[in-house]
C-alpha cells in the first residue's frame, strides 16, 4: 500500500500529504487500483461516507504527477464552506519546484489557458490557435527563485509558487510559457522521463472559526542533497 501521511487533522477536515504518481479517485480500478481515495477509506474508515462518490469529499484537486497538500472534508457543510473558500481564493496555495534553466528574478504571470482542441489532456494558453475557446479561464501564477543548481547536468532553478486562481495544469503550463518547464514534466517537454515531475504542493493556509490552519509539508526538494548547488 502507498504511504500517506495526515499532516492535519479536525472534525471539519483533513489535510494529507499526497504521494508524487496517484491519482485521488478513479473510475476505472484496473487503471488506477491505488488512489488517495482508496488509502484514506483504509487508514480513516470511520470518516468515509458511502452516500458520496468516492467516499470523501475532495474540495480541490492535484495532478497525478504533483504530490503535496490536499485537503478533504470530512462532512458535507465543511465540504461546501471549503469549497467556496477555495473557489474565492481565501485558501493561500503554496508550491515548490525545480525549473529548467535559470530564472533570474521573479515573475508574475497572467495568461488565460484552456484546454488543447486535439490533445485534450493539455492545457495551453489562450494565445495557441489550438486552445478551444470555450474553456478558457483567467490564470495567474508567481514565480519566486530560492536557489539555482545543477540536476543530472541540466541547471534548475528551485523556486516558490504562489498560485493566485487553480486552473488545471495551470502551473505547468505557466512554466512553460516563461520558457522554464517543470523539471520532469514529460507531458509538455516531451524529454526523457525521470523519476518524478519535481512540482510539490508545499503550503496550505486555511481560515477556519475566526483562525488560520497552516499546513506544510516537510518535502522540499532539499538543494543540499538534491542539486550540485551553485551561485
Amino acid at each position: 500500500m502507498t504511504d500517506l501521511k495526515i499532516l492535519y487533522r479536525n472534525e471539519d477536515f483533513v489535510v494529507v500529504d499526497k504521494p508524487v504518481d496517484i491519482a485521488i479517485n478513479a473510475w476505472d480500478d484496473e487503471k488506477h487500483p491505488v488512489t488517495v481515495a482508496s488509502i484514506l477509506k483504509g487508514i480513516i474508515p470511520e470518516c468515509a461516507d458511502p452516500s458520496v462518490k468516492y467516499n470523501f469529499r475532495f474540495v480541490h484537486r492535484l495532478d497525478f504527477s504533483t504530490s503535496g497538500t490536499l485537503c478533504i472534508a470530512l462532512n458535507k457543510k465543511a465540504a461546501s464552506d471549503l469549497t467556496k473558500s477555495f473557489e474565492s481564493r481565501h485558501i493561500d496555495k503554496t508550491y515548490i519546484a525545480l525549473l529548467m534553466g535559470r530564472l533570474d528574478k521573479e515573475v508574475t504571470v497572467e495568461k488565460p489557458i484552456g484546454q488543447h482542441r486535439r490533445k485534450p489532456h493539455k492545457m495551453v494558453p489562450n494565445t495557441d490557435p489550438n486552445c478551444v475557446e470555450q474553456t478558457v479561464r483567467d490564470a495567474k501564477t508567481q514565480f519566486t527563485p530560492v536557489r539555482y543548481g545543477f540536476f543530472l547536468d541540466t541547471p534548475v532553478t528551485k523556486v516558490q509558487i504562489k498560485l493566485f486562481t487553480g486552473r488545471r495544469h495551470q502551473i505547468r503550463v505557466h512554466a512553460l510559457t516563461l520558457g522554464h518547464p517543470i523539471f520532469g514534466d514529460y507531458t509538455y517537454t516531451g524529454a526523457e522521463e525521470h523519476a518524478r515531475m519535481y512540482l510539490h504542493a508545499k503550503k496550505l493556509r486555511i481560515p477556519y472559526r475566526g483562525d488560520t490552519v497552516e499546513v506544510e509539508s516537510p518535502i522540499d526538494f532539499d538543494l543540499d542533497t538534491v542539486l550540485e548547488v551553485y551561485s
